[in-house]
């Protein structure tokens, strides 16, 4: 199951980078514009839809910000990866007990994804 959904969740970043106005050579959004995203998770335009900030186990609306503000800051992208994955492991220790395994699943599936596409939008 979650092989299956870390492959969704890879192809639709992929699709999304393709489809998507916005290309890697677009610059980076700043700390500031990141913070102020609405929807933080996800490659942009339509894909921000498609990769949710948050559902009813996790909310990474604030790890997917900081990981977008790490891009901007250009801190490179595995620290920035590795960042994103601690920010989002900190979010699930907070949940009920019973949603954590849920979370850190969801977790590892986007940091999966962003270890495989990141570089498209770094």
């Amino acid at each position: 199951m979650r092989r299956n959904l870390a492959l969704v969740v890879a192809t639709t970043l992929a699709l999304c980078a393709l489809a998507s106005p916005a290309s890697a050579a677009t610059a980076a959004p700043t700390a500031q514009q990141a913070q102020q995203a609405e929807t933080a998770c996800g490659p942009g335009g339509a894909g921000d839809q498609l990769v949710p900030d948050r559902g009813p186990w996790f909310n990474f609306t604030s790890a997917c910000a900081n990981h977008d503000a790490c891009y901007g800051a250009q801190r490179g992208q595995a620290f920035c990866a590795n960042r994103f994955r601690d920010d989002m492991y900190a979010h699930c220790a907070t949940r009920a007990w019973y949603q954590r395994g849920l979370c850190r699943g969801t977790a590892n599936t986007y940091y999966e994804a962003v270890r495989s596409f990141g570089f498209l939008f770094y």
